[in-house]
């Protein structure tokens, strides 16, 4: 659960709703960990996400967004770090190149949440994404414990 939600919650980030069916596969570790996980979800919308997470396997860390008409290519997805990156946007044989500033996320996080706490600021996100997100993990662990059979996912 620890990688792996990260690729769940920017699939349903980007799809902008919740996915009806995911499909996953595992390798399980000695102690039943997952140790390895490829997954599909399936959106209403047309939309298909697709990602494979592992605990056991040298660190990689990207998204590609494939369209119609174009492609996105974000490395460092998900902790980008103080260094600068650079996303690559290719409309045919146009390609972008976009530079994005480093910043320190763990201080941005910390600094976040004590706003949250002392300031009564809103949170970002409610209880409530936090759920949603659940809900497609454990349809992915279902689907991988019953050998890849797809699963619905439980809407709220």
């Amino acid at each position: 659960m620890d990688v792996g939600c990260y690729c769940v919650n920017i699939s349903r980030t980007i799809a902008a709703q919740e996915p009806v069916e995911v499909q996953a596969y595992a390798k399980w570790g000695a102690t039943d960990v997952d140790e390895q996980m490829t997954c599909s979800l399936c959106f209403s919308n047309g939309i298909l996400a697709q990602f494979d997470c592992a605990l056991t396997l040298d660190r990689r860390e990207f998204c590609q967004l494939v369209g119609t008409t174009g492609i996105l290519d974000v490395p460092l997805v998900f902790l980008p770090g103080i260094e600068d990156t650079t996303i690559r946007q290719q409309q045919g044989q146009n390609v972008v190149l976009h530079k994005i500033h480093g910043v320190d996320e763990y201080r941005l996080m910390v600094e976040y949440f004590a706003n949250c706490v002392l300031r009564d600021q809103t949170p970002r996100y409610p209880p409530s994404e936090a759920a949603a997100n659940m809900r497609v993990i454990e349809a992915l662990y279902r689907s991988a414990r019953d050998n890849g059979k797809p699963m619905p996912v439980p809407q709220s």
